[in-house]
């Protein structure tokens, strides 16, 4: 029967988003400028760092290009292509 079911909320509790933070930021943070202090000692850890960064870009824009490409060949209906011939109108 329609709406007899309770809706169900996804909200999460506050804590948990501060807990999350508290955890996750500080390594973070630290992993960041540990990361920056390594590239500052010599040219080749600069230029690996901007090997990584263009091999990442280049891997999420074809990734992004491919979800894209799915997407956009996938019919909205599955009953779209025989919806002329289900009418007659054919």
């Amino acid at each position: 029967m329609p709406f007899t079911v309770p809706l169900m909320y996804s909200k999460r509790n506050l804590a948990f988003y501060i807990a999350a933070f508290l955890v996750l930021f500080s390594p973070f943070v630290w992993a960041v400028v540990d990361t920056g202090r390594w590239i500052e000692r010599s040219l080749w850890h600069f230029f690996i760092a901007s090997l990584f960064v263009l091999v990442a870009h280049l891997w999420l824009q074809h990734w992004q290009r491919n979800m894209i490409r799915e997407r956009s060949g996938l019919l909205e209906d599955e009953d779209a292509e025989e919806f002329p011939q289900k009418l007659g109108i054919s």
